[in-house]
């Protein structure tokens, strides 16, 4: 457990192929996690699916009423956002089931482009995630401590995905100087 935490921090020196193979396997583990995450994220969506329809309902009315907007326009638009709501969990459950094999490939294989798309989509993630949270009084609402353990969660991800990039860098360069 405790070579797997080592490897797993960001600032550890890889001095050997050994530590360089761990530390980039810990992207691996950063899939895993963020299936993991995923997969919990969209079961507390899906069980709070009222709250958060009916939540976007009462921002989207007033945002129409500001606007005028034609009610009949801004019913449609409401259930266009309703029917995005399923689609937007089956995305998450299809990402969490992407992430759990490039979780595979990484641990048997690790390489370099698998911790560069899993940070960057990562990355991404938190972005969105503030970038919502900030602009929209709607999804402060919705956020709970529940959400808050997801949001920690992603943030512990993206620092495995960043220790499996130094450990996948630096497993190549151990393979290059061996001459494979």
């Amino acid at each position: 457990m405790s070579n797997m935490i080592a490897a797993a921090n960001p600032t550890a020196p890889l001095d050997t192929p050994e530590q360089a193979e761990a530390a980039a396997r810990s992207s691996a583990w950063g899939a895993w996690l963020g299936a993991a995450v995923g997969v919990l994220g969209s079961v507390m969506t899906y069980m709070q699916r009222d709250t958060i329809i009916e939540v976007t309902r009462q921002a989207m009315e007033q945002e129409f009423a500001k606007q005028g907007t034609d009610p009949a326009q801004a019913e449609a638009a409401m259930a266009m956002a309703s029917g995005g709501f399923m689609f937007g969990i089956g995305v998450t459950l299809f990402f969490a089931l992407v992430y759990v094999i490039l979780g595979f490939v990484q641990w048997k294989k690790p390489n370099v482009v698998i911790p560069i798309i899993l940070l960057l989509l990562t990355a991404l993630n938190v972005l969105m995630t503030v970038y919502g949270l900030v602009s929209s009084p709607a999804s402060m609402a919705l956020f709970g401590p529940a959400q808050i353990i997801v949001f920690l969660l992603t943030l512990v991800t993206l620092v495995l995905h960043w220790a499996g990039l130094r450990g996948a860098l630096a497993h190549r360069r151990f393979v290059e100087m061996a001459g494979g």
